[in-house]
């Protein structure tokens, strides 16, 4: 399992660490976070900390953070979304 953080832009500061099976699964549940919320996505960043080994519970901390995705890609794909919805007639 991977280790991942949000972290805030505006506050500088991460959330708790959360695990995913991969980064497919992290930017799923990182988007989800957004498309409800009045909080803007671009102020956040998905970050890949290391991994956990369910097995022998030994944690791995990559020496530098790898950036997953950018919540400014989110933001853009959501205010899409919701250009398109309208331009189709739809209230979301």
């Amino acid at each position: 399992m991977n280790l991942y953080t949000i972290r805030d832009k505006v506050a500088e500061d991460c959330g708790p660490v959360f695990q995913a099976k991969n980064n497919g699964v992290a930017v799923r549940n990182f988007e989800q976070m957004f498309e409800k919320n009045a909080v803007s996505a671009s102020d956040f960043v998905l970050l890949l900390l290391g991994t956990f080994d369910q097995d022998s519970g030994r944690i791995t901390a990559y020496d530098d953070l790898e950036v997953v995705v950018d919540g400014t890609v989110i933001q853009e794909r959501l205010w899409d979304e919701q250009d398109r919805s309208l331009r189709n007639g739809k209230k979301e």
